[in-house]
């Protein structure tokens, strides 16, 4: 399971069973944009934290982001 809190203060929880891989892009000097794909096809677009994902990158493993802008 993957879980985090985005900056909008809503939980998100992801079962990594359907898990795909995401795309990072920074949004501005302080957050990040991650593209979520799931099976499905589902896109869950979310803006956290720099740090939120950095977390969320190591818990994924960095392979996982196909894409990186910082």
């Amino acid at each position: 399971m993957l879980k985090f809190v985005d900056n909008q203060n809503l939980e998100h929880v992801f079962n990594l069973e359907n898990f795909v891989h995401l795309h990072v892009r920074t949004s501005d000097e302080k957050n990040v944009t991650l593209a979520i794909h799931m099976l499905g096809p589902h896109l869950i677009p979310v803006t956290v934290s720099k740090a939120t994902a950095k977390q969320i990158l190591i818990e994924l493993g960095n392979q996982n982001a196909l894409e990186y802008r910082p």
